[in-house]
């Protein structure tokens, strides 16, 4: 298992760029941001690779940190 990515913190919020996470047939990239009101956007990419098929998603993420939502799918 490998994650990895950046972090900045400005101005009370945080944003997450450049996150990779890789466990067995899984891999996720993307990046969140976590604003001063502790409201959650951004997305990741999800990526399933089987014996014959590979199976890519996007993913957004919403809400807040407290009550974190996710969508599949480019809609919401």
């Amino acid at each position: 298992e490998e994650f990895s990515g950046r972090v900045r913190y400005e101005q009370q919020a945080y944003q997450f760029s450049n996150l990779n996470l890789i466990s067995g047939v899984m891999k996720t990239e993307g990046g969140m941001n976590i604003g001063k009101n502790q409201e959650l956007t951004g997305g990741v990419t999800v990526t399933l690779k089987g014996a014959s098929r590979v199976v890519r998603t996007p993913v957004r993420i919403g809400g807040k940190l407290k009550d974190p939502e996710l969508f599949a799918g480019s809609g919401g």
